[in-house]
């Protein structure tokens, strides 16, 4: 693949919602599983390799949001969910 837009429109089934594109499906999965074995793929659990992570880390950070953008996901969640 060239590109991860090329990779999600063969291999992950988009799908148009009011939010934006939803590649969260799958698609021409024999395929992709094809090209996956034919290559090299290494898979390791994590017990095997938790020696050599780093630490946790965890990191509190914040970001501001433009209120236009909240009214509209309230509305959108307003006709998906009801007006809660």
């Amino acid at each position: 693949m060239h590109s991860f837009t090329d990779f999600a429109w063969r291999y992950c089934a988009p799908q148009e919602k009011p939010y934006g594109m939803d590649f969260s499906g799958s698609s021409n999965t024999r395929e992709l599983n094809y090209i996956l074995s034919s290559s090299v793929m290494l898979r390791r659990l994590k017990a095997d390799v938790l020696s050599q992570l780093p630490p946790k880390r965890r990191q509190l950070i914040e970001v501001e949001v433009d209120t236009k953008y909240l009214r509209q996901v309230k509305k959108y969640m307003d006709v998906v969910y009801g007006d809660i």
